[in-house]
């Protein structure tokens, strides 16, 4: 089955808040960091009913048939595009479904004039970071790598 990407709607949000979940703690469990899942409720005023109500252009999802297994949060402002979330499900993460999601993001729909792009990111995150340097997303900090 193909994988299909398409703006969020609002009876996304359970499953897309999944994916950030299991996605976020497989990935801390990866490098070490004990913990336990977070489950996320959606609120009115949660971030994710925010993005949808008012940055609904930048809230795209990746689906495989009925299953949500990517989810992007981006948004911009003036000359800057912002980069918030960015995860894919665990057992799709070897299908370059982020690299397409950025393509949603950063080469398919940027407009002239978005002169800055930023995200936030864990410094350990090297898979990441090389593909966000693909799209022009920089460290401006200094990433060091320690054993």
């Amino acid at each position: 089955m193909s994988i299909t990407f398409r703006p969020a709607r609002r009876e996304d949000l359970p499953e897309a808040v999944a994916v950030r979940s299991v996605a976020s703690f497989n990935f801390k469990q990866k490098y070490g960091f004990v913990g336990t899942k977070k489950e996320e409720t959606i609120t009115p005023d949660s971030f994710y009913s925010f993005a949808m109500d008012h940055e609904s252009e930048g809230f795209w999802v990746a689906e495989e048939g009925d299953r949500i297994v990517g989810m992007m949060i981006f948004w911009e402002r003036g000359a800057f595009r912002f980069l918030a979330y960015l995860f894919v499900a665990p057992d799709y993460q070897d299908k370059k479904i982020g690299s397409r999601l950025l393509d949603a993001a950063f080469r398919n729909t940027t407009p002239p004039g978005i002169a800055n792009r930023a995200l936030i990111t864990y410094a350990y995150n090297l898979t990441s970071l090389g593909a966000y340097m693909k799209y022009g997303i920089f460290s401006r900090e200094s990433v060091y790598k320690m054993a």
